[in-house]
């Protein structure tokens, strides 16, 4: 891990979505070395929350980072507004263990839900380079929030699309096709999901009936990121484990989903809160 020193300068800054958008900055040690289901911790100005948020993609030529983020909250906020040429406060990373998988030949199934769609674009590419034949089921709530769906399906031998009310491909859940998929058999060798937090409950019920490794990749309250302050904590297998640097991939059949629920939801009124409000910006 590494805090860039060079000036941060955004890239672009384009809204893909309804409240979500891909930041793309100059960050060059980061391209360099960080690898899939990796992050950074950021700040858009120095009154800014220091926010955890995975690489979606990056380029070792150019030095350039892209993170895809929703705006939920007041930092988060304060991100979306950046323009290309600014220049964020502060970028540190790569940060948690990259993911691992294993060799091919063999099938993969990645599922990617809402902003998870970005964040398992670079999980299929590093997927294909160890030989596997990658199957993507990609779900959102509603046509509105879609985004990447041309990159997912390019970098995929099998590609699905479903939303809750059916404005954009199959009206159904992940969990509807990914149990087609399990039903057909091969040679699964795992599945990984991202995603909302229930998403990826679903997943782990659907395939553990199935006997079929499962990684996810979660997204606690996060503070630091190196593991000093404990609010990442989750409970894996009994076990007190800290995302930031024990993750933040976990074997999705041994989280305590509840729990994680339960912690996710101790700010939601402050985080209401400053979304109500108007924004300022405070980068100025």
């Amino acid at each position: 891990m590494k805090k860039e020193t060079e000036a941060l300068e955004v890239l672009s800054n384009e809204r893909l979505a309804e409240d979500v958008f891909a930041l793309s900055f100059r960050a060059p040690y980061i391209a360099e070395v960080a690898r899939a289901g990796q992050f950074v911790m950021i700040m858009a100005c120095e009154k800014s929350e220091r926010i955890p948020l995975t690489i979606a993609d990056r380029d070792k030529e150019t030095g350039s980072v892209t993170l895809v983020f929703k705006v939920m909250g007041r930092s988060s906020s304060d991100l979306s507004f950046m323009k290309k040429g600014d220049s964020l406060f502060y970028a540190a990373g790569p940060l948690g263990k990259p993911a691992v998988f294993p060799d091919g030949p063999g099938r993969a199934i990645a599922v990617g839900g809402g902003i998870g769609l970005a964040l398992i674009f670079p999980v299929i590419k590093e997927m294909t380079a160890k030989g596997l034949s990658v199957s993507t089921i990609a779900g959102v709530r509603e046509n509105k929030f879609l985004f990447w769906d041309d990159r997912l399906r390019a970098g995929s031998e099998k590609f699905c699309l479903t939303s809750d009310d059916g404005s954009c491909g199959e009206k159904d859940f992940v969990t509807g096709p990914l149990k087609r998929e399990l039903e057909a058999g091969g040679d699964i060798k795992i599945v990984y999901a991202v995603g909302p937090v229930i998403m990826m409950k679903t997943v782990a019920d659907l395939t553990r009936t199935y006997g079929v490794a499962t990684m996810v990749s979660l997204n606690p309250i996060m503070v630091d990121g190196t593991g000093m302050c404990g609010s990442c904590r989750v409970n894996i297998a009994g076990k007190t484990r800290f995302a930031c640097v024990d993750g933040p991939d976990f074997d999705a059949h041994e989280v305590d989903f509840n729990e994680l629920i339960s912690r996710l939801s101790l700010y939601k009124d402050k985080e209401e809160e400053a979304s109500r409000a108007p924004h300022k910006c405070r980068c100025l």
